[in-house]
């Protein structure tokens, strides 16, 4: 097998997907509109500088969805 290292990009991803999956996490990808970007920015979710951002939009959901529903217990 080999070390992290030697891995290419594309296995460092799939491995990264596997890990994210048994954490129980899934990928998705959804349209939003520019009024619930406003509306992240307006609660404080978002910072103004990152409304363009993707990541920081992604970033700004998950918090807003781990506020909103609370993770189950193990």
């Amino acid at each position: 097998m080999k070390s992290d290292a030697e891995r290419t990009p594309a296995a460092e991803r799939m491995a990264r997907l596997r890990r994210r999956r048994r954490d129980g996490l899934r990928p998705i990808s959804i349209d939003i509109f520019k009024h619930e970007i406003d509306e992240l920015v307006a609660r404080g979710m978002l910072a103004p500088e990152n409304r363009d951002s993707g990541a920081e939009i992604t970033n700004a959901l998950a918090r807003l969805l781990n506020k909103v529903l609370p993770r189950p217990r193990r």
